[in-house]
């Protein structure tokens, strides 16, 4: 049985967030005018380019065992939030990492009965399981645009995850 999240300590998380926050706005047009109004966009990009731009970023997940495979930042500029979903197999489980704006912000994760079973404010990175029905509630005080990233690995990040 897998938890439906656990929070990872990373000590350097603010300079590796704004280290990705500069990445997305210089190397990328994820952030550029084309992309206001949508909401909860999966912008793909390179795994390759960021972790040229943000070696630390790969540092921080080679000491936790793990090798980017795909990456995309999300992006809401609205109070919609994230629809409850699951994510499409392969993926079993990933890291969201906090790039800026997710203060005031909640993952929620469901049971197959949709009960709440997890709810956390992504302060940061979160490891999780996204073959349960999870989602964003946007709460009354966050501020946009909420920017998070998600990334997928070579190895999925399952021991990350095993109720202890």
């Amino acid at each position: 049985m897998l938890l439906p999240y656990k929070e990872l300590d990373c000590p350097d998380v603010d300079k590796i967030s704004a280290d990705i926050w500069k990445f997305l706005n210089d190397q990328t047009d994820i952030m550029s005018d084309r992309s206001i109004g949508k909401n909860f966009t999966w912008n793909f990009f390179s795994p390759k380019d960021l972790i040229t731009n943000v070696p630390s970023l790969d540092a921080w997940f080679s000491s936790i065992g793990l090798r980017l495979r795909d990456v995309a930042a999300t992006v809401t500029r609205t109070n919609k939030g994230l629809e409850a979903h699951k994510d499409e197999p392969p993926v079993l489980a990933k890291i969201n990492f906090p790039v800026i704006n997710t203060k005031d912000t909640w993952n929620l994760w469901w049971d197959d009965d949709g009960n709440e079973v997890g709810r956390i404010q992504m302060i940061k990175p979160l490891a999780f399981n996204a073959s349960m029905t999870h989602g964003v509630e946007m709460g009354p005080n966050c501020v946009y645009p909420r920017v998070v990233l998600s990334c997928m690995f070579m190895k999925q990040p399952l021991h990350l995850l095993q109720v202890p």
